[in-house]
């Protein structure tokens, strides 16, 4: 009985061992994981903490680029707003002669901000005269005039018409 008995204590003896151990084992394995996990998340965070800083960083940017731009486009407006010319039935026809000066005869129609435009296909008074009220017209408006000014530009230069 003795002898069984021993034999039974040190089974469970054995078995007590290899228990321990694996729950050691699996203790090591987990906190493996959970330390690889730790590991892991801290790296993840670190580069999310560089990608929201990166993304702070261009939206900064951005906001400040926008607000330039933003001053540019306001500081040509105010440049660029200009008295809205009187309409055409107050406007005493301005009879043009062909040997007057291209930006002297727009700035009596008060067209001056034309001017660059016509000086770039290189008109002046006579080759605008040549081409008839029609297509003074059509060319006129694609040039940026509106109809009004076309027309006002038209009359000008056909009084008889």
């Amino acid at each position: 009985d003795k002898a069984q008995n021993d034999v039974v204590l040190l089974e469970a003896k054995r078995k007590a061992a290899e228990g321990e151990e694996s729950v050691l084992k699996a203790q090591e394995t987990w906190d493996f994981k959970i330390g690889s996990a730790r590991r892991q998340h801290e790296r993840d965070r670190e580069e999310d903490a560089e990608r929201i800083a990166r993304y702070e960083q261009r939206a900064a940017e951005n906001t400040r680029r926008i607000k330039t731009l933003e001053a540019e486009i306001a500081s040509f407006k105010s440049r660029a707003t200009m008295p809205p010319p009187p309409p055409p039935a107050l406007v005493a026809p301005v009879f043009a002669n062909d040997g007057e000066a291209l930006s002297s005869f727009l700035s009596r129609l008060n067209l001056d901000a034309h001017l660059v435009a016509l000086e770039e296909e290189e008109l002046d008074v006579a080759l605008l005269r040549s081409m008839g009220r029609d297509e003074l017209m059509s060319n006129m408006i694609e040039l940026g005039l509106t109809e009004t000014e076309a027309a006002r530009m038209a009359a000008s230069l056909f009084p008889a018409s």
